[in-house]
């Protein structure tokens, strides 16, 4: 077996524990990607050398919220992100602290938000922060 056959096996083990994890189906999932159910079945089948494009691989690290690293076998974490992911799509506490910064432009149907919206993202702001600070 070469590298390549072992990593495809990793991906086709991943897949479908990802897969049941979430009580899915095949056909759940061939939905949610909007393929065949064989096409899954191809993916999941050991016998088989399919492997989905990049595009499906994309989407499926999506849908698993995990990464394509994980996935094809690079990490062993399910969680982690790499760097470009955090810096496009940060935490919820990073990313309304860059909007309430001006950082970030937030816009609602091409209009400045307005004072009592921005209050009230600062509302859940600081409940976020408060939920994460320890209890002594």
């Amino acid at each position: 077996m070469n590298p390549r056959d072992s990593d495809v096996n990793i991906f086709k083990q991943r897949l479908q524990h990802l897969r049941k994890c979430k009580n899915w189906t095949q056909k759940d999932l061939s939905e949610a990607l909007n393929v065949a159910r064989s096409t899954i079945a191809g993916w999941e089948a050991q016998s088989k050398e399919n492997f989905p494009d990049r595009q499906s691989l994309l989407r499926l690290a999506e849908i698993f919220n995990t990464s394509v690293d994980y996935l094809i076998g690079n990490t062993e974490d399910p969680a982690a992100r790499n760097e470009k992911q955090i810096q496009e799509h940060p935490d919820i506490e990073t990313y309304l602290t860059k909007v309430l910064s001006g950082e970030i432009p937030l816009h609602f149907q091409k209009a400045e938000i307005e004072a009592t919206v921005k209050a009230n993202l600062q509302a859940i702001l600081t409940a976020i922060q408060i939920e994460k600070t320890p209890v002594k």
